[in-house]
């Protein structure tokens, strides 16, 4: 497991978070940028729901699932998620 630290900012504990699924299920995250195009990587929904549950463990915010489908990148997912919680980034 990816350890995050709350001196990191968001979009990186995100990238460590979906890296570490990635390579967790053989997936692979080479490439794999803050600005990476998530539906081109071919994520399933099953990574997706593990990715979720890590953002609630780690970093404390429950990220509906519809929220994934409308962001294409990290960077842009860690500008919902401190839409949804402004603190997210402080955790």
């Amino acid at each position: 497991m990816t350890s995050t630290s709350t001196s990191v900012p968001l979009p990186q504990r995100l990238l460590a978070i979906w890296r570490d699924v990635l390579d967790t299920h053989q997936v692979g995250s080479d490439g794999l940028t803050i600005d990476a195009d998530l539906p081109d990587l071919g994520t399933r929904s099953i990574l997706i729901i593990e990715i979720a549950m890590r953002i609630q463990r780690e970093i404390g915010v429950d990220v509906p699932l519809e929220t994934f489908i409308e962001t294409r990148t990290i960077d842009q997912l860690a500008k919902s998620i401190m839409e949804m919680d402004p603190e997210a980034d402080s955790r």
